[in-house]
């Protein structure tokens, strides 16, 4: 994906969704897509009991992220990964991958995400077609006036509308590659 566009991409929200090209058997005329996860349900998605055998600890993480990420219509398609249970394993082994590769693309977490990826997103921050994006969010901003000097604080959530733990590592980390383009002019 042209880091222009996973710039853009990463700044939607409440959170960024990429549709997926699958279907459920039972459900073929239901749209399904993959939304962005927060750290902390990342966190309880990779949180399985390292005592359980490693084959059924993969697949309670793929149920996991089945039940987080995956939407259905723009819902969430499953009430949790109990209910990502009742499909067949080959229905589970499909859709784990492409959830797991939307998730990839849209859904970077710090505690994975290398250097790569603040790389892509500075050069999609860079590119023209971003430009008003990357000025509202230079605006997003907390401006603390102090006797020596006056301070900017970065306030995504200003930028998103909503609290800084309801965001995506993915939406944090485009609000900071836009900053420093900024940082870097200045």
């Amino acid at each position: 994906m042209p880091p222009e566009r996973l710039f853009r991409l990463l700044l939607r929200h409440p959170r960024p969704v990429l549709p997926i090209a699958f279907r459920l058997p039972f459900a073929p005329h239901v749209a399904l897509s993959v939304r962005g996860i927060t750290a902390l349900e990342d966190a309880e998605v990779v949180d399985v009991d390292p005592t359980m055998p490693e084959e059924v600890r993969r697949s309670e993480v793929a149920r996991r992220l089945i039940a987080v990420a995956l939407l259905a219509d723009g819902a969430l398609a499953f009430g949790g990964a109990d209910d990502v249970g009742g499909l067949t394993d080959a229905e589970v082994a499909v859709l784990t991958h492409h959830v797991a590769t939307a998730a990839h693309a849209i859904s970077p977490v710090c505690r994975v995400a290398g250097p790569e990826w603040m790389s892509a997103l500075e050069r999609g921050a860079a590119h023209p077609s971003n430009a008003s994006a990357c000025g509202a969010i230079w605006s997003s901003v907390e401006v603390v006036a102090t006797p020596r000097t006056v301070i900017t604080r970065p306030r995504p959530d200003r930028y998103f509308g909503m609290p800084l733990a309801d965001m995506t590592d993915g939406q944090r980390m485009a609000y900071a590659a836009a900053k420093s383009l900024f940082d870097k002019k200045a």
